[in-house]
C-alpha cells in the first residue's frame, strides 16, 4: 500500500477553490479506504492467531492514521466551504465513515478477544509455576490444607521467540 504524505503546512493552508476541495475529499476517501483494508487484514490475522504478521503492519497503520488525521483536520477547518462547493461529497464521506466505524469496532472486538485469550493463558501458566515453586502444603489455622508460602511472588519470563 502507498501511504499518503501529509505535510503540516498543507493542513493549515485553507481550501480556496472547488478543485482543492475535491482533491481533499479524494484524499480522505483514499486514506480511509487504505486504513479499512489494513484493519480488515489485521482483524483476520488476529482471528487466525497469526500475531507475528501484525507487527510489520503497525508502521504503515501509524502513517495512514497520521495522514488521515491531518486530512480530517483540514477538512473540518474548511467544512463550510467544502459543503458549499460539494454538498454531495459530504454525504458520501458520512456513508464511508459509517463503514469505517464498523470495521474499527470489529477490529477492536478482535483485539479484546486476543487480549483476553492471552491473559487467560498467562494466568494458567502463572498458576502452574506458582504451584511448582510453592512451599510445602500444611494445615492452616482453620484445619484446611494451605500452601505455606501463599503470599510469595512468582516471576515468569516469556520467550517470544518460541
Amino acid at each position: 500500500m502507498n501511504t499518503p504524505n501529509t505535510n503540516p503546512k498543507e493542513v493549515r493552508r485553507p481550501v480556496t477553490n472547488a478543485a482543492e476541495a475535491a482533491e481533499l475529499c479524494a484524499q480522505l476517501h483514499t486514506t480511509a479506504d487504505q486504513i479499512t483494508v489494513l484493519l480488515a487484514r489485521e482483524t483476520e490475522l488476529l482471528k487466525t492467531i497469526k500475531v507475528d504478521e501484525i507487527t510489520p503492519l503497525q508502521e504503515e497503520k501509524n502513517a495512514l492514521v497520521q495522514a488521515y488525521l491531518g486530512q480530517y483536520t483540514k477538512f473540518k477547518d474548511n467544512a463550510a466551504f467544502i459543503k458549499a462547493q460539494m454538498p454531495n461529497e459530504i454525504e458520501q464521506l458520512r456513508h464511508q465513515q459509517a463503514g469505517f466505524q464498523e470495521v474499527l469496532q470489529t477490529n477492536l472486538n478482535a483485539l479484546e478477544a486476543s487480549k483476553a485469550t492471552t491473559h487467560g493463558i498467562l494466568s494458567a501458566i502463572f498458576e502452574i509455576v506458582r504451584e511448582q515453586q510453592g512451599g510445602p502444603t500444611v494445615y492452616g489455622g482453620n484445619a484446611n490444607m494451605t500452601n505455606a508460602q501463599k503470599n510469595q511472588t512468582t516471576a515468569i519470563v516469556i520467550d517470544r521467540a518460541l
